[in-house]
Order: structure tokens, then C-alpha cells, then sequence
């Protein structure tokens, strides 16, 4: 797991003075929780800031936070965290407006010779070869898809992508693990990373949507 050092040092100001303090998540989905006398805080990194969600003890596991804030430094994080956790910061910090949705997505990007391969082996006699071939075009432009809306801050379906069904390809692609030929183990060793990404971007999302209390059909 990748720790933000950020994140570590407000931790190690937080920890002996509570009942329980973590990192968890991973890479730039990482986020502190902590709890202390029936309360508990969320703190994430955001736009070189810090974001700060709080909570009161509640039986509603899907309860949404009580409080949200934003502060600039790691110090002002840490006091507010201590505040609220001992069981001061009764007034309400300024709220902000949007939640951020925080997630990893994680592609594969063939290189440019495996994709000369991937095109080669598209339009191939050989089953095995054609059926991973074109899956892998397909996930590979799913994925794409998505980087660009990324890059250009703007919405897109992520379903194409997270609910690829791979089916028989991964088949396939174990069958091509055990050719003789070099090209067919490394596209069948493709689709089977791209399987693995695919499960990790899905995982990280889901958590996501668990974590703000969300539904599916929310996002």
C-alpha cells in the first residue's frame, strides 16, 4: 500500500489520543479514519488541501457525515480532527457543496508492439488468437474512453468498462499462455492483466459508493 506522507504525519499527531486511528484505502483513494468517544473523522488530501468529514455515533451504518469542512494545511487538519474527536467542535464547520468521489482506476495500455499484434491476430484463422485479439480492442477502448472524459473533466458511462464480460476470452487466453510462439503468450498474458485492472478499477468504486452511502444508480 502507498502512504501519503501528508496523510502519516497527521496520523502519528492523532493516534495516541484516541481509541483507534488508520489509514486506510489505497494510492490516491487513501483516507484517515479515526474514532474517539462515540465519535468519528474521515481526512483525505484534496487539491493540496485537506477534506474532513465528520460523524457522531449512530447504529446507521449508511449514515451520511454530520459535518463536512475544508482546511489548507496539514496542522489545521489535525486540530480540527483532535477537536471534534475529544468532543469539542459543536459548531458546525462551513459547509462545501460537493462531495468528493474519490476512486482508482487502473487500465492497461498495450505498447505499440503488442498492439500491432492485437491487430495482427484480430482477423487470425486461429480461434484462440482472434478471441482475445478482439476482446482485447474492446476493453482497451472501454478504458480509453474513460481517460478522456477524465482528462477533459467530463462525465462518461463507466459500466462499459467496469462491467466487461470477458467470458470466453479469458479462456483463450490461458490456452494462448501455452503456445509456442512468443506473440501468443504475451496477448494472452494481455487479457489476463486487463481482467485484473478491470477488478481493481470495480473494487475501488464500489468502496466508494459503500463509503457515501450511495446506490449504483446514484452515480
Amino acid at each position: 500500500m502507498i502512504v501519503k506522507t501528508k496523510l502519516s504525519e497527521i496520523l502519528d499527531e492523532l493516534g495516541p489520543h484516541v481509541e483507534n486511528a488508520s489509514i486506510k484505502g489505497y494510492g490516491a483513494s487513501s483516507f484517515i479514519y479515526a474514532v474517539n468517544q462515540g465519535r468519528a473523522i474521515e481526512v483525505s488530501e484534496e487539491n493540496g488541501g485537506y477534506w474532513l468529514e465528520f460523524w457522531e455515533k449512530s447504529d446507521d451504518e449508511d449514515a451520511a457525515p454530520v459535518k463536512e469542512m475544508t482546511v489548507d494545511n496539514a496542522q489545521e487538519a489535525a486540530g480540527a480532527a483532535m477537536d471534534w474527536l475529544r468532543g469539542h467542535g459543536a459548531e458546525t464547520p462551513t459547509p462545501k457543496q460537493e462531495v468528493p468521489f474519490r476512486f482508482s482506476l487502473s487500465f492497461v495500455e498495450p505498447a505499440e508492439h503488442l498492439m500491432g499484434i492485437i491487430r495482427t491476430f484480430a482477423d487470425s484463422p486461429d480461434e484462440n488468437r482472434r478471441a482475445v485479439a478482439k476482446a482485447m480492442i474492446d476493453v482497451s477502448a472501454a478504458g480509453a474512453m474513460i481517460k478522456e472524459a477524465i482528462l477533459k473533466n467530463a462525465g462518461c458511462d463507466m459500466a462499459p468498462y467496469l462491467d466487461f464480460w470477458f467470458a470466453d476470452a479469458l479462456v483463450c487466453a490461458r490456452s494462448l499462455l501455452e503456445y509456442d510462439d512468443a506473440e501468443s503468450r504475451d496477448l494472452g498474458q494481455s487479457l489476463i492483466d486487463a481482467e485484473k485492472s478491470v477488478i481493481r478499477s470495480k473494487e475501488s468504486v464500489l468502496a466508494e459508493i459503500k463509503r457515501l452511502g450511495l446506490k449504483r444508480s446514484d452515480t
